[in-house]
């Protein structure tokens, strides 16, 4: 079973704006991620017409790694008049030599040291 929508808001403010949703039963990944798609250029500043630039992404990855990529056109320095594209990634999870505690690691060492000041009262 797999399902596709292509959702739009009806106001101001989100006018143009498509919000697509995908899912299914039996994927090959589990994942839940935001994507959104930043709205091309009206003219080609490189001047290359015959070249199609990758569109610039931000991906916000909720679950099952934590974390943000960015996906750009980016240009070299110089006379050089090509695009690249480049990707500038961030895991929350993938972090190595830093043992984060999680959540309730943290709660439960609060109360054991008698610390209330992130329990409601």
């Amino acid at each position: 079973t797999f399902v596709a929508g292509k959702l739009m808001i009806d106001n101001f403010r989100w006018a143009g704006v498509p919000f697509y949703i995908r899912t299914g039963k039996r994927m090959t990944e589990k994942s839940t991620k935001i994507v959104v798609q930043f709205k091309d250029v009206p003219m080609n500043l490189y001047y290359r017409t015959n070249e199609k630039i990758q569109p610039n992404l931000l991906i916000i990855h909720i679950q099952p790694d934590e974390g943000i990529t960015l996906h750009l056109n980016g240009k070299k320095s110089g006379e050089n008049m090509k695009t690249t594209p480049i990707e500038l990634d961030y895991c929350n999870n993938c972090i190595d030599g830093i043992n984060t505690p999680e959540a309730y690691e943290k709660l439960l060492y609060d109360c054991m040291r008698g610390d209330a000041t992130n329990f409601t009262h």
